[in-house]
């Protein structure tokens, strides 16, 4: 809930391979549509939140 307003059909996971490594601050994957295809929030269907960490190699 945010502001008054509930997002019952919100997905939230972790975003690739940094994203499930990183238990402290992980990127995240927002879907709004994630059990209704028809909903957006300001227009979008989906978010990405990153943690600006880099791969090594």
């Amino acid at each position: 809930m945010s502001n008054g307003v509930s997002f019952p059909s919100v997905g939230i996971r972790k975003k690739g391979k940094i994203g499930l490594l990183d238990d402290e601050c992980p990127a995240l994957k927002i879907e709004f549509h994630h059990t209704d295809p028809e909903v957006r929030v300001a227009g979008i269907t989906q978010l990405t939140l990153n943690n600006n960490k880099r791969m090594s190699r």
